[in-house]
């Protein structure tokens, strides 16, 4: 059986191929995307194993490549990084040193997890970055509240209805600059507060349909 390294980029993929005893038998640059990769690795006569360090888009390299190969391994980077102990990056070197650990059965592998898996981390991912830009938005509102000497509402008062009527009708700024900067965030946060309501919503949703008591669904938005 062959053993495939394979040093993956957006736009273009070392690979290299060693036989059953661990010589390279070939290393060559594939130009292009997952399906360039795939495509050339198709194209082999043997079977074949192959191993990759995991980054972004390895998994659906991986769904890819496992149809195909006898086993696809996804190396831990963080774990190659103790195994080699070189900071010198070479695509092709890379490459082959992949293929030498999964020769010998040594690959620091990381789970896999299927599609949908992954789709729903990365819609938890992106909640939490709403939630950044959204105290983002809300801390440079109290900054020019304080850079005016202007003592704010405690806590969430300050987002109720009341709260953001205070701020657009009844401070006085210190000129009209402030109060349209203001305004700008409020509209920003009013945005923001409303996508991350949205993603909420579909992640609620999603845990009902799990059978997730509503007690717990509320405790997991909370998070």
């Amino acid at each position: 059986m062959l053993t495939i390294g394979l040093d993956v980029h957006q736009s273009r993929t070392s690979v290299c191929v060693l036989d059953g005893r661990g010589n390279i038998v070939k290393q060559q640059e594939v130009i292009g995307g997952h399906e360039a990769v795939e495509a050339e690795l198709l194209k082999l006569s043997e079977p074949f194993q192959v191993c990759y360090e995991a980054s972004t888009g390895y998994g659906s390299l991986y769904e890819r490549l496992a149809p195909v190969a006898a086993k696809v391994a996804v190396a831990h980077p963080g774990r190659l990084g103790l195994i080699f102990k070189s900071k010198k990056k070479h695509n092709r070197a890379d490459a082959q040193k992949l293929a030498a650990l999964m020769h010998l059965n040594q690959v620091p592998e990381v789970h896999v997890p299927v599609q949908e898996v992954r789709s729903w981390r990365g819609l938890i991912e992106h909640r939490r970055s709403l939630v950044d830009r959204v105290v983002g938005v809300k801390n440079q509102v109290r900054a020019l509240l304080r850079a005016q000497g202007i003592k704010g509402m405690k806590g969430s008062k300050l987002w109720t209805k009341t709260g953001v009527k205070w701020l657009t009708e009844e401070v006085v700024w210190a000129s009209e600059v402030e109060k349209f900067r203001v305004e700008l965030l409020l509209e920003q946060w009013g945005e923001l507060a409303g996508k991350v309501e949205r993603v909420q919503l579909v992640q609620l949703m999603k845990l009902v349909q799990l059978g997730v008591s509503l007690s717990a669904c509320m405790r997991a938005m909370r998070l």
